[in-house]
């Protein structure tokens, strides 16, 4: 099956054994992510020019009124001319101007605020025998000496807690790549899942990462991914 969005494209591949079984979905094709265009930041640009301009005027004032022609007058053995009152107001204006736009750059480069997941889903599909899923890892290269990522497939069941729910199937361990992996569950014959999904049957997918020393296998709801030392990445939360 062959995904596009704008200019971008993505193939998944869809089992030919059950054309019939499998529900996509492509809300999680985030252009921001895989498109990211500079923009001009005003704010700084304005703070950086106006403290630079403070700087230029200041060595205009240095070299032109004070004290540098003082100096040089003194060495000449000449009369040396004292400061006119709008000439003190001058450099008073200069050092008022270089230190307000100190105060601009500050604001302009806040402190670095907690890093954000955004949706790291590129696209998945769900069906009666097994579930599938692309995942952006470039934003969790970071962790990629300490966890493994794993894809949870999940039917929802409106009557248990989310993180209590035991349809579940988890994936094996996948490497964090930093780029786009492709992750495949195939759900085992006997398992609750299985039993319960049919062609059409919602199956929701969470991405989780686990340290490096857990496969997956003690892992029967999504609530033992935080037991283990794990953790749920979900769309907002803050970066582990």
């Amino acid at each position: 099956m062959h995904l596009t969005q704008g200019e971008q494209s993505y193939s998944l591949p869809v089992s030919k054994q059950s054309p019939n079984m499998f529900c996509l979905y492509l809300g999680s094709i985030y252009g921001d992510s895989l498109n990211v265009e500079a923009e001009m930041d005003w704010n700084k640009l304005g703070a950086t020019g106006s403290l630079l301009g403070g700087v230029f005027g200041a060595l205009i004032f240095f070299s032109q009124v004070w004290p540098l022609p003082q100096i040089r007058q003194r060495r000449a053995h000449q009369p040396i001319q004292p400061l006119t009152p709008p000439l003190k107001w001058i450099g008073a204006l200069l050092i008022l101007s270089f230190a307000m736009s100190t105060a601009a750059i500050f604001g302009a480069w806040p402190a670095p605020k907690p890093e954000r997941l955004p949706n790291m889903l590129i696209g998945w599909t769900g069906a009666d025998k097994g579930c599938l899923a692309v995942v952006d890892t470039t934003w969790i290269a970071s962790l990629k000496d300490k966890y493994h990522l794993f894809v949870v497939c999940h039917i929802p069941n409106p009557s248990v807690d989310e993180l209590e729910n035991t349809t579940i199937a988890v994936s094996a361990p996948f490497a964090i790549t930093g780029g786009a992996v492709t992750i495949r569950i195939d759900y085992k014959a006997s398992s609750e899942i299985r039993k319960l999904a049919k062609p059409g049957t919602l199956t929701n997918l969470s991405i989780v990462i686990l340290p490096k020393d857990q496969d997956g296998s003690n892992i029967h709801k999504l609530g033992d991914v935080l037991r283990v030392g794990g953790a749920i990445l979900v769309a907002g939360s803050k970066l582990p």
